[in-house]
């Protein structure tokens, strides 16, 4: 922001405006500071919600493509307030740009999370196509697969947030800044390392596709 400064007055500047959520939310602040600032209706830049900025944002893309994903709720975890959502998480490989985001899910009003859905990504070529998800859904794929999630129907218990005890000085410190613990309640796993070509589908409350992995459903 400050480069402009240095320009000569002939110099024609522009910029780019972006909504907060798509680039920038700070962790700065411990627990005790991000209280006081929640209370007062203010961001509190605790790690908390820093952590929920990035599974907002990944949200938010699906939804600017056209899915259908849950609303945020407040939460609260040693008493800093937090708008929690699914937990949507897409890894580089996976997702590196907007536009490749687009690519990966061609049919986005098919993809529904409830609020409860944590939604993990891992793997080049992936498409998914219908997914209604409900819970925990864990998808890895190794170089050289190519995964269509054609159609899935994944409903479990999922992992909740768990808030620390009142006398958390036996945890380490960056759970302890963050508020909460992940408890592993239910998942379904999609873990593709043999090289091919794959088409998942739902099938009698579970899913097949057309070779062996690696799965827990």
């Amino acid at each position: 922001q400050d480069f402009a400064k240095m320009l000569p007055s002939t110099c024609a500047v522009g910029f780019t405006r972006f909504p907060k959520w798509f680039c920038y939310h700070p962790i700065k602040n411990d627990v005790e500071t991000a209280i006081k600032l929640t209370q007062q209706g203010l961001l509190g830049d605790s790690a908390a919600e820093g952590e929920a900025a990035v599974y907002f944002a990944a949200s938010q893309f699906l939804r600017i493509l056209g899915a259908n994903i849950a609303a945020s709720e407040q939460m609260t975890f040693k008493n800093v307030r937090v708008d929690f959502g699914p937990r949507v998480v897409f890894d580089a490989s996976f997702c590196p740009s907007f536009s490749a985001l687009a690519a990966k899910f061609p049919t986005p009003t098919q993809v529904r999370l409830a609020p409860n859905a944590t939604l993990i990504v891992q793997g080049e070529t992936i498409e998914i196509h219908k997914l209604d998800l409900s819970g925990t859904l864990v998808v890895t794929a190794a170089q050289g697969v190519r995964l269509v999630i054609r159609e899935l129907i994944v409903q479990n218990e999922g992992w909740c947030l768990q808030e620390l005890p009142s006398d958390d000085s036996l945890l380490d410190e960056a759970t302890r800044i963050r508020g909460f613990v992940v408890n592993r309640l239910g998942q379904c796993e999609i873990n593709i390392r043999e090289p091919g070509s794959y088409v998942v589908c739902s099938r009698n409350g579970g899913y097949f596709l057309d070779k062996e992995i690696e799965q827990v459903c």
